[in-house]
C-alpha cells in the first residue's frame, strides 16, 4: 500500500480476511530486531511512516487490536485474564 496506494480490488478481501483473526497485536518499532538484510528497511523515517499508516488503517476500518507490551500481557489477553 505504501508503494502503490490503496487497491479497491484487494481492500475488501483483506478486510474480510481480518475477521478470521481472534487477536491482533500491533508491535512497536524496535530498532534492535532489524538488521541490514537487503529485504526490510532499517530507515527510521520509513519505519515511522509505515507505523503511522498502519495506525490510520486500523482506525479507519475500526479493526480491534492490542498494542503489544510483553509476551506475558499478550498471553493474559488471549486467555481472557485481562
Amino acid at each position: 500500500m505504501n508503494k502503490f496506494g490503496k487497491s479497491r480490488e484487494l481492500e475488501p478481501f483483506i478486510l474480510e480476511h481480518m475477521k478470521t483473526y481472534d487477536f491482533l497485536f500491533k508491535l512497536p518499532i524496535n530498532k534492535k530486531y532489524l538488521t541490514e538484510d537487503g529485504i526490510r528497511s532499517i530507515n527510521e523515517k520509513f519505519q515511522k511512516a509505515i507505523d503511522v499508516l498502519v495506525d490510520e488503517l486500523l482506525k479507519e476500518h475500526e479493526i480491534p487490536y492490542y498494542n503489544y507490551s510483553s509476551l506475558e500481557e499478550s498471553i493474559k489477553i488471549i486467555l481472557g485474564e485481562k
